[in-house]
């Protein structure tokens, strides 16, 4: 059952896993006792997990007894949204400065067609990820993309929340892959200006989806 080299990185994975798909909820409070149980550990791994947890930013309070899961709210949600929004739009300036667009284009193309085919299924998540994920990594900029990558995690939890939520989820995920669809075509014809445009407009939309999700109270 133990694949990672210590209990403490069994523990965050399940953890950082279960706030990922919601079987644990935003403001939700961990009781180390209950964690203890689950696990079958003693309190160390617990506390190394959940420190571990809070350096990452998946929790917001530690006390004695436990701690808590940060609060998505809709201020979190629009803030990340954002951030991912700014440095996409980099990512793909820079791919078509520091690598062949083509190339880049090809592997574009692949990924938005494996988003097409799993577009009823979980995968749809993954591919989604790495369609952006493909500016990041011909960007040729580890420290670009590792920032990316600390703030992604975020952006998919209010993916996967957005659409669970979401009665039309159907329709939003055809519209993303229209959108994804269209900043790849003007990429790869080199209209990277009008590419930028698309990828704004690409958040601009989740904007929408966000207010929907987390209204004002």
């Amino acid at each position: 059952m133990i694949k990672k080299e210590t209990y403490a990185d069994q523990i965050y994975e399940e953890i950082k896993k279960d706030i990922l798909y919601h079987r644990i909820g935003f403001g939700e409070r961990l009781i180390n006792r209950e964690l203890q149980k689950r696990y079958g550990v003693s309190s160390t791994p617990v506390r190394d997990a959940i420190n571990k947890l809070y350096l990452d930013g998946f929790i917001e309070e530690i006390t004695k007894a436990g701690a808590k899961v940060v609060d998505f709210d809709r201020d979190f949600a629009l803030e990340v949204n954002e951030i991912i929004s700014l440095l996409s739009d980099h990512a793909l300036k820079m791919s078509s400065t520091k690598s062949d667009i083509n190339e880049v284009s090809e592997i574009l193309a692949q990924k938005l067609r494996l988003q097409k085919q799993n577009r009823d299924n979980d995968n749809y998540f993954k591919y989604d990820n790495e369609f952006h994920l493909t500016f990041f990594y011909y960007s040729h900029n580890k420290r670009f993309c590792d920032l990316y990558e600390r703030y992604n995690i975020f952006q998919e939890i209010l993916i996967r929340y957005t659409y669970m939520v979401n009665i039309a989820k159907e329709l939003h995920r055809d519209n993303a892959i229209a959108q994804h669809e269209q900043i790849y075509l003007a990429y790869k014809r080199g209209e990277i200006a009008s590419a930028r445009k698309l990828m704004e407009n690409h958040y601009i939309t989740a904007v929408s989806q966000i207010q929907t999700c987390f209204p004002l109270l």
